[in-house]
């Protein structure tokens, strides 16, 4: 099985400072999600200018001879096993991978966590920020488009319409497609921490599988996909751009960048060699 690179033995913390380190990490998880939840009600517009919003991304399909949601939303309908898989595989996968790998880079000491999560936050951010300026209603809410909700229609758990998810999530953020960001980060974050080919080849199959999911139960439109994608390169470069800050000693502790015993990281390239 291939592993992932991991610091060297001797840099390893005692498990003092481990401890710290992961409730440094979490308190970081939380507060993103503090952001979210305060963009989320903060900038809650009417729900006709989603509803406008959603409508052009429609229209840019369109025109662009893209729109084969309805062709796949078709084909979970008609194979209601298929649907109940692709409404699980929605809400669940692209979390449990996306925590499960930044937690084993984390466990591992990977030299690449640092940067790896300082990517997940930027992307995350920075859709954030994409939701509350231009919120757009996903096909499976537009009204009068003939999308089915295959997620309602199976509601699996943690999503929309249950429970803490209704009270805090946004269902009018169709654009950028924060799954296949957060999809697409795990195969970028793969390659920085030399996790080998293999596992490089089963994050492009579950990106291409999650593309997939999205437009089927009608949760994306196929524009969102390259929108969730270009969330990588510029998360990339808000990244370069706050450690360029740090070193001009411009910036002082916003996402800083720690090795695993808790010093200051050192400049390390883009891509690994």
């Amino acid at each position: 099985m291939t592993r992932c690179e991991a610091a060297p033995s001797g840099a390893r913390e005692d498990e003092r400072g481990r401890a710290a380190a992961a409730a440094r990490e979490i308190a970081a998880g939380l507060a993103v999600l503090a952001v979210y939840l305060a963009f989320t009600h903060a900038f809650a517009g009417a729900r006709a200018v989603s509803d406008a919003h959603g409508r052009s991304l429609l229209a840019l399909e369109r025109w662009a001879h893209l729109d084969v949601g309805h062709q796949l939303n078709g084909v979970l309908i008609r194979h209601g096993w298929l649907g109940a898989l692709a409404a699980w595989e929605y809400a669940t996968t692209y979390v449990l991978a996306t925590f499960g790998f930044v937690g084993y880079l984390w466990w591992r000491r990977s030299p690449a966590y640092p940067w790896a999560r300082n990517m997940l936050i930027w992307i995350t951010l920075i859709a954030i920020c994409c939701f509350a300026a231009w919120p757009s209603t996903p096909p499976r809410l537009l009204p009068g488009e003939g999308y089915t909700d295959i997620i309602a229609l199976h509601h699996p758990p943690a999503t929309w319409g249950t429970g803490a998810v209704s009270a805090g999530a946004n269902p009018y953020a169709a654009m950028p497609s924060l799954h296949i960001g957060w999809v697409a980060w795990i195969g970028v974050a793969a390659v920085r921490a030399r996790c080998g080919a293999a596992v490089a080849c089963l994050c492009a199959l579950h990106l291409v599988v999650t593309g997939l999911v999205i437009v089927a139960t009608a949760a994306h439109y196929v524009v969102d996909i390259p929108g969730g994608l270009l969330l990588v390169p510029a998360a990339a470069g808000a990244e370069a751009l706050r450690a360029r800050l740090v070193r001009a000693g411009v910036l002082r502790g916003l996402l800083p960048g720690h090795d695993l015993r808790g010093e200051a990281e050192p400049d390390a390239p883009s891509a690994p060699p």
